[in-house]
């Protein structure tokens, strides 16, 4: 085909060739501005090129012609369709589009990742990076959007099926000799789409050491369920492991029993958190059943954890509660509803547990709850707390047992019988317990005296016993000097019993010289051996105590000294009180001068203190054949 090359060249005016002065495919240059011209198809001059070489002008391909494209490069050869390069030749991070459409920033050649070359790449020889800003005085902002359809031309939105692939991140490496993956994330369809309906899944995938290939380790499902270690997740967050802290495994709970059906693992410890089908976040395994580390049952505890906070409240009640809600529509006797637990670490082995606790705890498939209270005590092992106090619906308070059957309940499993209640006031002040009603202010009253010198027991707000220092008892006064002490009034006697037994000490002794008889020992002394000769009664409180001291003035006691005889009547002969003698006034008016023969004699003494070391003795003998 033959070329016409038209040249103007005038200093005084610039201007494109006439559409007579070309036929189509010729050229004509104006050696000038050096402007390029041609005809297109309808016959219609048109600007090719502008500027010299290099050019100095920007240049513009304007297109009329809806027919033609305004540039068409084809490449024939192997080398780049299009290279963008600076001052510089070679440019050391030019813009090029390959032979194959392969579109490259920082470099004149495409890189194979390792199996694929990316139609798009930024190969800058420092740190590549790619920026989207937008500068708008609106909310909407700069996104990437990664679309995915099944139809097979372009602008064909044919539905897709649950399962296809969406679209995806990968993160490549080096190996040495080719690019490696290393990580993914990755978009899926997660269930069956519909006209505006597309459910989808997030994948989070890892390369392990040794591998060339990622897998999943992260999910996040259409309905915001997230599983670690688990394509199913069925819980706001499941974890599936397979190392001694996290065990996957098909289970159901019920309270504090897990029931486990089958174990992805080799076995199940105590401590291990356990995860999978049917077993709730954070359950904790607290003890080994029947399973012994597979198929069986477990004790557990099940918790939520949540991040740490203040809840601030206003005037409004209902903004300073938190409120635990159970949403389980078939709750079972025992299983919790909803607590607080607080972890806490061993200082030997840094292996977290619970370290208190405050939980709800069903009674019945009814609302009725428990309210538990669990203490961890490091020294008795384990790693959890257990339960220390229980109020049930009914109010009842339960302290060492889970079934308290009173409004308080106090239970030991010590069998030497720790102390169950303790009562401990300031060094100013009593200990008391008050028993009383709504009604009025008639109270009952416990009452420990701090000084520590009696305790004292109150009806209609008057005290009526009291137990001193010394152990003495007091009914009716507040100053007893005996073990049991009685007082009256005008109106009522001191004491009144319908029988009472007295205290004898029988003993195979043989009446004769001076018989020490203790009155803090017996009321009844019985002699069982025939005596030997006539004796002389010796009365005091014991051995160091004597009557004198135990004895207040105007005070009297009763005492009975049974004697044995023989062939011979030996008999009583004389009286002392703590060693000093005393004439008895015998009954009668006359003291013996014998017993009976072959029988039992009976004395008894009637002592009164009548001052200081001073005693009026009534003494008597009867005989009995």
């Amino acid at each position: 085909m033959a070329t016409t090359i038209v040249t103007k060249n005038s200093s005084v005016a610039l201007s494109a060739p006439s559409a007579g002065q070309l036929v189509q495919g010729e050229l004509a240059v104006n050696v000038t501005d050096k402007k390029i011209y041609t005809l297109d198809g309808g016959g219609n001059v048109i600007l090719l090129a502008a500027g010299g070489s290099p050019y100095v002008t920007p240049q513009v391909i304007q297109v009329t012609d809806n027919t033609y494209p305004a540039l068409r490069i084809t490449q024939l050869g192997t080398a780049a369709a299009l290279l963008v390069e600076d001052s510089t030749n070679p440019d050391s991070s030019p813009f090029v589009i390959d032979a194959s459409g392969v579109v490259v920033s920082g470099s004149t050649t495409a890189v194979n990742y390792g199996g694929f070359t990316p139609n798009i790449q930024v190969n800058a020889p420092g740190a590549a990076q790619i920026g989207l800003s937008r500068f708008s005085a609106n909310a909407t902002s700069n996104a990437i959007a990664i679309l995915k359809s099944r139809g097979a031309t372009v602008g064909d939105f044919t539905v897709l099926a649950s399962g296809d692939a969406l679209g995806r991140l990968e993160f490549y490496g080096a190996d040495g000799t080719t690019g490696i993956i290393g990580a993914q994330i990755a978009a899926a369809v997660d269930g069956t789409p519909g006209t505006n309906d597309m459910p989808g899944r997030l994948i989070f995938s890892t390369t392990a050491d040794g591998a060339s290939s990622p897998t999943e380790r992260m999910r996040i499902d259409s309905a915001g369920d997230v599983g670690i270690g688990t394509t199913t997740p069925v819980t706001k967050l499941e974890i599936a492991g397979t190392n001694n802290t996290a065990w996957s495994v098909t289970a159901s709970i019920t309270g504090t029993t897990m029931t486990v059906s089958a174990v992805t693992t080799s076995g199940v410890a105590v401590g291990d958190l356990v995860h999978g089908s049917g077993v709730q976040p954070y359950t904790r395994v607290t003890a080994l059943g029947t399973g012994t580390g597979g198929i069986g049952t477990y004790t557990v505890s099940v918790s939520q954890t949540l991040a740490s906070g203040t809840v601030v409240g206003s005037p409004t009640y209902g903004d300073t509660l938190i409120r635990i809600t159970e949403t389980d529509t078939a709750v079972t006797t025992g299983q919790p509803t909803g607590g607080l637990q607080f972890y806490t670490s061993d200082n030997s082995t840094p292996t977290a547990g619970v370290g208190a606790y405050v939980a709800g705890v069903a009674e019945s498939s009814a609302p009725d709850t428990s309210l538990v209270f669990g203490t961890r005590d490091g020294s008795g092992g384990g790693i959890d707390a257990n339960e220390r106090m229980r109020i049930d619906s009914a109010g009842n308070v339960g302290i060492g047992t889970s079934s308290p059957s009173r409004l308080l309940d106090i239970a030991t499993s010590n069998a030497g019988g720790s102390t169950l209640v303790s009562l401990v006031s300031a060094t100013d002040g009593n200990c008391q317990l008050l028993f009383g009603d709504t009604a009025s202010d008639t109270q009952g009253k416990v009452l420990y005296n701090n000084s520590g010198d009696h305790m004292a027991f109150d009806t209609a707000n008057t005290e009526r016993m009291r137990i001193d220092s010394s152990g003495n008892v007091g009914i009716g006064t507040t100053s007893p000097t005996s073990g049991l002490q009685t007082a009256g009034s005008s109106s009522k006697s001191a004491f009144k019993t319908p029988n009472i037994a007295e205290v004898n000490t029988i003993s195979a002794t043989a009446a004769t010289g001076t018989i020490a008889y203790d009155v803090t020992t017996q009321s009844v002394l019985y002699y069982t051996t025939n005596a030997s000769g006539n004796f002389t009664v010796n009365f005091r409180g014991s051995v160091g105590t004597s009557l004198n001291t135990i004895m207040a003035t105007g005070e009297s006691l009763s005492v009975t000294f049974l004697v044995t005889n023989g062939a011979t009547a030996y008999y009583n002969s004389a009286v002392q009180v703590d060693g000093s003698s005393v004439t008895p006034k015998w009954q009668g008016g006359t003291a013996p001068t014998s017993g009976n023969a072959s029988s039992i004699d009976s004395y008894t003494y009637v002592i009164i203190k009548t001052g200081s070391a001073a005693f009026t003795v009534l003494a008597s003998q009867t005989k009995f054949a």
